[in-house]
């Protein structure tokens, strides 16, 4: 019987050598360990590895791929044979491949572009230069002409300056939190845990309170992460300014920035697409044939 583990901070070093590499948000230890109580993510110790398991009270089993994993074969046996009716949910196309190489005809893919990655050039983000975004440095140069403003670097210490903004914006949003996903409660992992996680952050201050406010990590040493971004849209261009301004004094040592995928959101997609990203992380969902 495979033991089932809660995701603590404690995994996090052995998780990120077992993800060297990988420039996926789904396979973000901090994503894991913010969503770790709403979306149900537990673990378990399997040949050599460990694989993430999403067991959500109201559907069947998920797992996320097994990192680390002696046998590929042998760990998806075990792990059918202890969650009958198991799904395994984003692989990148790398995975799948292996999946293919070590274990043929197990597994039929599909791809999910809602979940794709939106990934970007960094300098990019920071110059806006070109007809390209000549839309964001109009909105920008707005805001900065209308509006005293305050950029605030972020650290454990004063992190909860955010926490006013933050419930206002959920207070306006409640459609945010789903079933399986409360991002109000993950949003406060990330806070209490901010210095622990080894995050950045930056709050932009309008009229004598924060307006704006943004949380990254290095998914790489060269990629910066984005996992939260928020602001209040009665500003025109905070939007655009918190997004560059984040960049510019936080992360001008990478080349590229993640900024997640749109969940298939029609706005978010528009604007995730504006920005012209340089590539996408393609996320696939395997189905086991038999």
């Amino acid at each position: 019987m495979l033991a089932i583990k809660e995701i603590t901070l404690d995994l996090r070093p052995r998780y990120r050598e077992l993800t060297q590499g990988n420039e996926v948000s789904y396979y973000s230890f901090t994503n894991l360990f913010m969503s770790r109580e709403c979306t149900y993510y537990r673990y378990v110790e399997i040949e050599g590895g460990i694989c993430v398991l999403c067991l959500p009270p109201h559907k069947g089993p998920m797992c996320m791929f097994p990192l680390g994993v002696d046998n590929l074969g042998k760990a998806f046996e075990a792990l059918r044979a202890e969650f009958p009716g198991l799904e395994c949910i984003p692989m990148t196309w790398a995975m799948t491949e292996r999946v293919e190489k070590e274990c043929p005809g197990l597994m039929e893919f599909s791809e999910v572009r809602d979940s794709f990655d939106y990934v970007y050039e960094t300098e990019k983000m920071i110059r806006l230069q070109g007809k390209p975004y000549h839309s964001k440095r109009n909105f920008i140069s707005r805001f900065v002409s209308r509006y005293d403003y305050e950029y605030i670097p972020l650290d454990q210490s004063n992190v909860e300056i955010c926490l006013p903004m933050m419930e206002q914006w959920f207070a306006e949003h409640p459609g945010y939190i789903s079933p399986m996903f409360n991002e109000r409660q993950a949003m406060m992992e990330l806070i209490h845990n901010f210095d622990r996680l080894e995050l950045k952050g930056a709050a932009i201050r309008v009229e004598g309170a924060v307006r704006a406010f943004s949380f990254g990590e290095y998914l790489q040493p060269k990629m910066a992460h984005i996992l939260i971004e928020k602001a209040d849209t009665t500003y025109p261009g905070l939007y655009p300014m918190i997004n560059r301004e984040f960049l510019e004094h936080a992360w001008a040592d990478t080349e590229f920035v993640n900024r997640e995928e749109d969940m298939g959101l029609e706005g978010l997609r528009k604007a995730k697409l504006s920005y012209h990203p340089d590539h996408m992380n393609e996320i696939f969902v395997g189905k086991f044939m038999n």
